[in-house]
């Protein structure tokens, strides 16, 4: 959805050329380590500096600045059905359910945290596709029960059989890029269709610090097809990056270039996504933390740096939280993770329903995230200033001491003006005991069941599930 309000901002324009400055300096005088030679190989053609011994790639400013010049400021993520179909750019803000597989997921049915299977990563799909606020599906599980060979396969068939939007998806590598990408062909109709409607993204996530593996190489099979990229590197701090936010986010942003000039090496025009990620590592337990302070304030530098560069932006931890139930822990840190990227104009934001740092996925914190991303949509399309909002002669009419309510005015304007609750309680104390007193986790809980029972999905025709079948089946051979 387009925002109406001024983005935040924390780096001036100064501040902003001093991390292109320093991300430029990284890849030009200190470069970036990979295991792939199709990596090496494509840069070595551009002109880049090889340290062959070092398998170390150092690149200069020009190649960087081309790059961008090539890749489109506007990105397709299309759905299987047209009317769910995103044009992502500057000025837009859209979210996502989910993230990448997470090893755990909150039972619907009993409460109690296990293991998710593929049929978890189908009913995921599908309560993505119910949500209202909610315009690319991930998932909020994984295929554990599935042939390790082929999960990422079994996955990627549970989503396109179960939503009707846009799909981000993570491949390692160039040998599952390809199997997806077939996939993708088959859900859109053939080569040519997918060309014109690419209904698969691809998350990339290189190494932190300055390492790019051969799992990276799924650049290079996206970009070959012209489907959307996301770059997420994500060095952490004082870890995997230095002890200093605007270090570990200066670090981040040369990677995430180098992924642009990988893209762009590989096929000019190619579509790519910057989400440089500032990842914050608890200091007392060392775990990652999603929900920080630091990585919300992440979400600002990335926005602004994309803008920068005229490219469209992407952040992970939105609508997510550390916590292990919905409770206020979940809900605050939801809320805040949410509004400041928003806020802060990145174009695709996701983990909606992700908890414990990336390792939970719970249904009913979704339903929250959907309710809090109804708030945020709406704030984000501002107020509109004219005569008729203004309402000086509805006032005038009025007078001191009159009422608004039942003025035409009020009724034909308060639906576009106000924000209606979908999950949220506003009921009188009396109501909402005689209701059975339920707090959020039971009334999402609720809600969850309906829709994995009653929200239908259109299928996908026979022969299609039939060669996505197929290409899985291969895939084992």
């Amino acid at each position: 959805m387009e925002v109406n309000i001024p983005c935040s901002t924390i780096l001036s324009q100064k501040q902003i050329e001093q991390v292109h400055e320093t991300s430029i300096k990284i890849l030009s005088e200190i470069g970036v380590s990979t295991d792939s030679e199709k990596i090496i190989s494509l840069f070595e053609n551009a002109g880049a500096h090889i340290n062959v011994d070092e398998k170390r790639i150092k690149i200069s400013e020009d190649l960087i600045t081309n790059a961008i010049k090539t890749c489109p400021k506007e990105i397709k993520l299309c759905g299987r059905d047209p009317k769910n179909d995103i044009l992502v750019k500057e000025g837009d803000v859209f979210f996502g359910l989910g993230g990448t597989g997470v090893p755990y997921i909150r039972d619907v049915q009993t409460g109690k945290i296990r293991t998710p299977v593929k049929k978890d990563v189908e009913n995921s799909a599908i309560l993505g596709d119910a949500l209202s606020n909610i315009s690319i599906v991930m998932t909020l599980a994984s295929a554990n029960d599935c042939p390790g060979k082929v999960q990422y396969l079994h996955e990627l068939e549970a989503k396109y059989n179960n939503t009707m939007k846009p799909v981000l998806h993570p491949s390692p590598g160039a040998w599952f890029s390809k199997k997806l990408l077939a996939m993708a062909e088959v859900v859109a109709g053939g080569t040519e269709e997918f060309k014109k409607r690419p209904n698969i993204g691809v998350i990339s996530q290189n190494l932190s610090p300055l390492y790019f593996s051969k799992e990276t190489e799924n650049i290079i099979e996206f970009s070959k097809k012209k489907a959307p990229v996301i770059l997420l590197p994500a060095p952490t701090f004082a870890s995997t990056a230095p002890g200093t936010m605007i270090g570990t986010f200066s670090l981040a942003n040369a990677e995430a270039l180098f992924g642009v000039v990988l893209s762009q090496l590989t096929n000019p025009g190619a579509p790519v996504v910057m989400g440089p990620a500032t990842g914050i590592m608890d200091m007392r337990t060392t775990i990652y933390c999603y929900t920080d302070i630091g990585t919300c304030m992440g979400k600002i530098l990335t926005a602004q740096m994309a803008r920068y560069y005229g490219l469209p932006s992407f952040c992970a931890a939105t609508g997510a939280s550390d916590a292990k139930i919905p409770d206020a822990q979940a809900g605050s840190e939801a809320a805040f993770s949410a509004l400041t990227g928003a806020q802060s104009g990145v174009s695709i934001l996701y983990n909606v329903g992700t908890m414990a740092g990336g390792n939970l996925g719970c249904f009913e914190m979704a339903l929250v995230g959907n309710e809090i991303l109804g708030m945020i949509q709406h704030m984000l399309k501002g107020v509109k200033v004219n005569t008729e909002t203004l309402a000086f002669d509805v006032i005038q009419e009025i007078g001191p001491q009159g009422n608004f309510l039942s003025h035409n005015h009020t009724l034909s304007s308060f639906r576009k003006e106000l924000y209606f609750y979908q999950l949220f309680d506003r009921e009188s104390v009396q109501a909402w005991m005689k209701k059975g007193e339920k707090d959020i986790l039971h009334k999402a809980n609720e809600r969850v069941k309906d829709i994995i029972k009653n929200h239908k999905v259109p299928e996908l025709p026979g022969d299609k599930k039939e060669d996505l079948s197929k290409i899985i089946e291969a895939a084992l051979k």
